[in-house]
């Protein structure tokens, strides 16, 4: 399964999780609502209740005493009255003709008891059902959700090491078969690079001989690369960390390539400048860049600025530039940059990427501004081993 498969999953598993916790967060919500919607509810109904006895009260009395019913609903109008005239209300009870437990009759006469029992119960219920939804909510839906959840992270980790698994087998069946196929190939191609010498040394045909040993040249380094890519990214080809003089080294480098028409200037800031890495292999990668650049343009700047923790290398052409739309694939392998006749099979600047990667640096590729030719620009630490000592 590939990496973009992998993380697709995820995202699906991520949502189906909102989803979820965002049905419980509505589920508890509306608990909490219908409990506080009740509770309003019988305040409600107990405030019009003694607000529908108080005007009854004070209707009464008018109708019997007008004047006593005045004072009344003065008091009440205006308030006069306080928690003080609460605490009399036994004793004006008393005064009135009837016995200490007055008060209580009257309050059990008048059934306002029944209110009180009757919300009392209401709100009980309510609230016994509110919270057994709520415990519900918390042990079938979040309880039986992390349970399932457990039991799924299990299910996608042993998905994962298989599918590390097989990526692993299959990266070595494919470097198998890569070596099967360079071998069976370098087998006829040696045979037949016998038989052309024997026929170069008779004298004949000397042209058409030199093509085809040009040609025979072309497939072994096709194959040697190609064989070099594979065990690169199999991990058996180790750098090996040496100090190795910047300047000297992209000088070196320009000399080894083939005679062009290109002209290849080398600059750097700093003559003594050293980096930590494997000689051999960080002259191929630079090799492969500016052969590149060199072979479809007539000039070509190598620019190195060197710092503290890292070199740049800048590999300026005046050529024609990259398609936009190809800038992010140049790299890739099998990605010619060039004429396919020309030699370019599109592994040489991917193997470049494989070997600054292995020097835990960074290559990219932009085109100049002024519409003239692309800038490959190289990334590499100064310590590697300082680096992997601190990690």
């Amino acid at each position: 399964m590939s990496d973009t498969v992998m993380i697709e999953e995820e995202k699906n598993t991520e949502h189906i999780a909102e989803e979820k916790v965002a049905v419980i967060r509505k589920k508890m919500m509306a608990a909490f609502c219908v409990m506080a919607g009740v509770a309003i509810l019988i305040t409600a109904i107990t405030a019009v209740f003694y607000e529908l006895k108080f005007r009854a009260l004070a209707a009464g009395l008018y109708n019997k005493d007008s004047s006593s019913g005045e004072k009344l609903i003065d008091m009440m109008f205006y308030n006069r009255y306080s928690l003080s005239d609460a605490a009399k209300y036994n004793s004006a009870i008393m005064e009135c003709g009837y016995t200490e437990n007055g008060a209580a009759y009257m309050y059990f006469r008048s059934g306002q008891w029944i209110i009180a029992v009757i919300g009392i119960i209401v709100i009980a219920a309510v609230m016994a059902v509110c919270i057994r939804m709520i415990v519900k909510i918390g042990h079938n839906d979040i309880y039986g959700y992390v349970i399932n959840l457990g039991a799924e992270n299990q299910q996608l980790k042993k998905k994962q090491k298989a599918d590390e698994r097989f990526l692993v087998e299959r990266n070595e069946k494919l470097q198998n078969f890569t070596e099967n196929i360079a071998h069976q190939i370098k087998t006829p191609l040696t045979a037949l690079s016998i038989a052309l010498d024997r026929l170069e040394e008779s004298g004949q045909n000397r042209e058409l001989l030199e093509r085809c040993f040009e040609q025979i040249e072309r497939i072994r380094t096709f194959i040697s690369r190609l064989m070099t890519i594979s065990r690169m990214e199999a991990g058996k080809i180790i750098m090996t960390e040496q100090d190795v003089n910047v300047s000297s080294m992209l000088c070196d480098v320009v000399s080894q390539l083939p005679k062009n028409e290109c002209n290849i200037t080398v600059e750097c800031d700093d003559e003594d400048y050293c980096i930590n890495a494997d000689d051999e292999w960080i002259r191929e990668a630079f090799i492969n860049i500016i052969q590149n650049s060199s072979e479809m343009c007539n000039r070509v700047e190598v620019k190195a600025v060197c710092r503290d923790d890292k070199c740049i290398v800048n590999i300026k052409d005046n050529g024609s530039g990259f398609d936009e739309d190809k800038i992010p694939y140049v790299f890739d392998r099998f990605e010619t940059t060039g004429s396919a006749a020309a030699g370019h099979a599109g592994i040489g600047l991917n193997l470049s990427r494989l070997i600054i990667e292995a020097h835990h640096g960074t290559v990219d590729v932009h085109n100049n501004e002024d519409g003239i030719g692309a800038v490959i620009r190289v990334q590499i630490p100064r310590y590697v081993l300082k680096r992997k000592n601190e990690l």
